[in-house]
């Protein structure tokens, strides 16, 4: 029988744990593992943290006799798991304290913690196999490979499956604490609400097995007035009308007036059309249409209201639109001999200078005077002229009041800009703004 040193008697038992190299230990705290020497370790072994309810698997690193020259030891942490199987390990125990007496029958003793693999309970077997030990030496050594037994289960490598059944034999042991692990992995498949969900989606149940709901969103059957009217809001399209006239200016005071064109339209949408009045005539029966005025000298103006009936039949909405047109007068420039164009005739004032006719009174021209006057016909009373290369020319011009004519003969005033002198120029730029 080999040397077995510090071989103390522990209470009843051969020896204590601390003694026998390679068997399932029990220890307080991470710091009390660390301190465990090298020496009373081997490869493989497993080490139960009670205070943080947590195993260890050790790992020997042997010395390469160039950077290290003695075996250290590292510790990782395994996850037993947990399952059903936690019976079994009451059974491990039971295995123990039979196979504590065959403990000393050397490799039996390590079969019955093939029971629960030695799984982490069966690691306290092991310590049954390390009475064998106790009492046939080497055996107890058999005892790790009651680890082995783990090894049995491949099914996980370090036969983590059988791990498994050993955290079940601890939590039947006291060591139950692992299967309020496997408690809280209960509450992970089972009744917590799932994270996330957007409003109004619902939990949806996928199977038969609890805790597997996700959110979706889902065609309700019934709606509260809330959701009703939000669900109008999101597709109920109101009804619409609009008018427009055609051309949208025009030069004032033609002989002859000019024709303009207004026209009206409704988009019913998911409206009723209730009433409508194109300038006060009823188009209820058709709320789409157009309409030409001639004859139009200085401004005109349209209107088309509209009264939707909403889909409920009793909410009504009024759409009122109003379309205007307001003629321009004429402005003229260019360049003349004519010392002033006050008193002109609507053709002299053609025939002298170049009609434009715009909302705004801003004007670029190109000229080539011979000895002659520049001229800017304006409705600006104010204005500031620039040559083409920005230089500002307003003292250049004299400002006067001319009155002259409309096409139809009416009379209207103008701010006439003439040059002081007359000019002499090739393709010369003014601004007037």
């Amino acid at each position: 029988m080999p040397n077995v040193p510090f071989l103390t008697s522990d209470g009843g038992s051969v020896t204590s744990i601390d003694f026998v190299k390679g068997g399932w230990i029990t220890v307080t705290s991470t710091t009390e593992m660390n301190a465990i020497t090298v020496n009373k370790l081997t490869d493989g072994q497993l080490i139960y943290v009670s205070g943080d309810d947590e195993f260890y698997k050790v790992s020997i690193t042997l010395p390469d006799y160039e950077n290290t020259f003695d075996p250290t030891a590292s510790f990782s942490t395994i996850n037993l798991g947990g399952s059903a199987q936690g019976i079994q390990g009451t059974q491990g125990l039971q295995g123990e304290s039979i196979q504590g007496i065959q403990g000393i029958q050397g490799e039996q003793g390590i079969q019955g913690p093939q029971g629960t693999g030695l799984q982490g309970i069966q690691g306290i077997q092991g310590p049954q196999g390390i009475q064998g030990v106790g009492l046939q030496g080497l055996q107890g050594i058999q005892g790790t490979q009651g680890e082995q037994g783990i090894q049995g289960p491949q099914g996980t490598g370090l036969q983590g499956i059988q791990g498994t059944q050993g955290v079940q034999g601890e939590s039947i042991q006291g060591v139950q604490g692992t299967q309020g692990i496997q408690g809280p992995a209960g509450t992970g498949s089972g009744g917590s609400l799932p994270t996330g969900g957007t409003e109004d989606q619902l939990l949806v149940k996928q199977s038969t097995t609890d805790g597997d709901a996700i959110w979706e969103t889902v065609a309700a059957t019934g709606f509260s007035a809330t959701h009703v009217e939000r669900l109008i809001g999101l597709v109920y399209e109101t009804g619409s009308a609009s008018i427009s006239a055609s051309p949208s200016s025009f030069e004032r005071n033609l002989t002859g007036g000019v024709s303009v064109t207004f026209t009206y339209s409704t988009t019913v949408n998911d409206d009723t059309v209730q009433l409508a009045t194109y300038d006060g005539t009823d188009v209820t029966s058709n709320p789409n249409g157009s309409d030409i005025v001639t004859g139009v000298t200085t401004d005109a103006s349209k209107t088309f209201n509209v009264t939707f009936l909403n889909a409920d039949g009793v909410t009504t909405r009024n759409d009122n639109n109003n379309a205007s047109v307001s003629g321009t007068g004429p402005q003229w420039s260019g360049v003349s001999s004519d010392t002033t164009m006050n008193g002109k005739t609507y053709t002299q004032l053609n025939s002298a200078l170049t009609k434009f006719v715009s909302g705004g009174t801003a004007r670029n021209i190109t000229v080539s005077p011979s000895n002659q006057y520049v001229y800017f016909l304006s409705r600006e009373s104010n204005a500031a002229i620039f040559d083409g290369n920005n230089f500002n020319n307003t003292s250049d011009f004299t400002k006067s009041t001319v009155t002259v004519q409309y096409e139809n003969g009416t009379t209207f005033t103008l701010y006439q800009y003439r040059s002081n002198t007359t000019k002499t120029l090739s393709n010369f730029t003014y601004k007037l703004s």
